[in-house]
């Protein structure tokens, strides 16, 4: 197992993925258990693999890393097509809380960018959205509020309300249907 690199760029974010993928894809679920045997044991056993998250709970493992791979992808995105002008985001992983938000950068002409990231269910969407924004626009110092998100969080034909300097990026972890949404 690596330390996580908690500082992405265009030169290391497709090596970091590969790391990423590399570390869970041996992760597996304990076999022969059913009913309330099975949901213990996703509730209070450790994952236990060579992995960042071995000393986390299957369930809890689930949650960081689908945030995680949010995170990793929606840098990827932000990077190769976004508009913003920042070559560099300091990231946090596994729900870490070492820094005031989960995604944050500043540009060479001092702008900044604050975000949080998430990956969840659409019955909690609009709640955790809610919880998100709140948090970023305390922020009173960021030029750019940002939060990232799994794409199928939402229907198709969501559209966010959101003010002029707050952007909702749908990460699509599997493909190509990523999207940002932003202020009209």
């Amino acid at each position: 197992m690596t330390d996580r690199v908690r500082e992405l760029n265009k030169t290391n974010i497709n090596s970091e993925i590969e790391k990423f993928i590399s570390e869970i894809k041996d992760i597996s679920l304990p076999s022969d258990s059913k009913g309330i045997d099975l949901l213990l044991k996703l509730k209070r056993n450790k994952i236990g693999s060579p992995s960042y998250y071995k000393d986390v709970s299957y369930f809890e493992g689930a949650n960081r890393i689908m945030t995680d791979l949010i995170i990793l992808y929606g840098v990827r995105w932000l990077l190769e097509r976004s508009n913003f002008e920042f070559e560099e985001y300091v990231v946090e992983f596994g729900n870490e809380n070492k820094r005031d938000h989960d995604v944050m950068s500043m540009n060479s002409s001092g702008s900044t960018l604050t975000g949080e990231a998430f990956n969840v269910a659409e019955s909690f969407f609009q709640g955790k959205k809610s919880k998100m924004l709140s948090k970023l626009r305390d922020n009173k110092n960021s030029n750019y509020k940002l939060i990232l998100v799994n794409e199928d969080a939402v229907k198709d034909t969501y559209t966010p309300k959101l003010k002029s300097n707050e952007y909702l990026l749908f990460v699509d972890i599997f493909g190509e249907k990523t999207k940002m949404h932003q202020a009209m």
